[in-house]
């Protein structure tokens, strides 16, 4: 396993590793979740399960989407670049998290979801949408190449941003996975801001 980690690596039993996916799940939702619901969706579900697969869903309806509009209608670009943002905004809440655990992380090694010595290894599907909202806006490797960086950026300052509502949403999905609490939690915390 290539260790882009800190040094001091501790060997965990699966229920550890269990207990830091399910963490490290609740972050990358909430990160998910804080920028869907601060946009205006609304949540209609959350399921926070490292092994079978953690997900949310909204109101939001990516076929809807006019791909083909991105470079001519300033709206349809900002709401395809607003999607590619929440996608990167789960990974980038995880690695807040990890970081603000101590770890060392290398974002681009990031998405193997290899957690020290752990046996689970994830790969999200978040990737696989972006590749394909890129794909369905143009062919050019260039301007997606150009498109992805811009909303990696976007979406790490809105983390950054709103780390704190990020760390309340996720401590919350201890409590509660019902989309309606979460998203109260999130406009109440937001209205604080």
């Amino acid at each position: 396993m290539e260790n882009n980690w800190n040094e001091n690596k501790i060997k965990k039993t699966s229920a550890e590793n269990k207990l830091e996916l399910e963490e490290l799940d609740r972050y990358h939702e909430a990160g998910h979740s804080v920028l869907c619901v601060l946009d205006g969706e609304i949540i209609t579900r959350i399921t926070i399960d490292p092994v079978g697969g953690s997900s949310i869903d909204t109101d939001f309806k990516l076929e809807e989407l006019q791909y083909d509009e991105y470079f001519s209608n300033e709206d349809t670009r900002s709401q395809i670049n607003r999607k590619i943002q929440t996608y990167y905004a789960g990974y980038y809440s995880e690695y807040g998290y990890l970081l603000a655990k101590g770890h060392e992380i290398d974002f681009n090694h990031f998405y193997t979801r290899k957690i020290l010595d752990s046996n689970f290894s994830l790969k999200s599907t978040d990737f696989d949408f972006i590749r394909g909202i890129l794909n369905k806006i143009t062919g050019d490797e260039k301007n997606q190449n150009m498109i992805r960086e811009e909303q990696k950026t976007n979406a790490k300052n809105f983390v950054k941003k709103y780390w704190k509502i990020i760390q309340k949403t996720a401590e919350s999905l201890l409590e509660t996975n019902d989309p309606v609490e979460i998203m109260k939690i999130i406009n109440e915390h937001a209205a604080d801001k």
